[in-house]
């Protein structure tokens, strides 16, 4: 088989894992220990750097420079492609989608260089939320998670930090300064940031990140690029 870079990785409510790359879209499949790959027809231009799976099981997948896909899960099929419409206040805020999350009220957030925005999945419209950033005129948001309140999100060479949907206040996170966040992720109530240092967690009810050593076997891997994760029924981290 050949080997594919994987940007984007979301597991649906039938527990297939989804993966996403440049010109890659596909669904993967854990049989008694075999995985099984079922690939999707995109072009090959199209990377696929975010993916999430709503409530009705439908696989949203984010891309650079191409919008957001909305794919059927069951018939393995794309239904449609959603972009930005500058005549459009509701569409997208821009056509780059590196981070997407889908909550339990099944709203789609969307975050990109333009900010976050985000849609109640009938209608499919979008609203953008006031982030107060300065100095930052262009916020280049890389990433992104809705928890309860709270949103988590990490932008390019300007930190993380956590916005409170209540309050409308914006806290930094401390993390090493030097770290480019790619994606934020929440498994048995802890957050998750994978980053270009690798992966961080945070503590129990805690704003706390510490760095995770993770044993791939190579020495090298510690401090590298971690673009996705993901986990399964069973407790597997992907």
């Amino acid at each position: 088989t050949k080997n594919h870079y994987i940007t984007a990785l979301a597991t649906d409510r039938d527990e297939k894992i989804w993966g996403g790359g440049q010109g890659f879209l596909a669904s993967i499949t854990n049989q008694h220990g075999t995985f099984n790959l079922t690939n999707l027809n995109i072009d090959s231009d199209v990377t696929i750097v975010s993916l999430c799976a709503s409530d009705d099981n439908t696989i949203w997948a984010g891309a650079i420079n191409h919008g957001l896909y909305m794919l059927d899960a069951s018939e393995m099929r794309i239904k449609k492609n959603i972009t930005d419409n500058n005549e459009d206040y509701r569409s997208l805020l821009n056509n780059s989608i590196p981070s997407l999350y889908c909550d339990k009220s099944n709203t789609i957030w969307v975050a990109n260089r333009q900010g976050v925005c985000y849609a109640s999945l009938l209608p499919k419209n979008f609203t953008q939320i006031p982030l107060d950033l300065d100095p930052f005129s262009s916020q280049h948001i890389q990433a992104l998670l809705y928890d309860q309140r709270n949103i988590y999100f990490g932008m390019q060479n300007g930190g993380c930090y956590l916005y409170n949907l209540e309050t409308q206040k914006t806290k930094k996170i401390e993390l090493p300064q030097n770290i480019f966040p790619i994606n934020f992720y929440k498994f048995d109530n802890q957050i998750y940031l994978t980053s270009n240092l690798g992966m961080f967690r945070s503590d129990v009810n805690s704003l706390q990140f510490k760095h995770m050593s993770i044993n791939t076997g190579h020495e090298e891997s510690q401090n590298q690029n971690i673009f996705s994760m993901c986990h399964d029924h069973v407790g597997n981290y992907y």
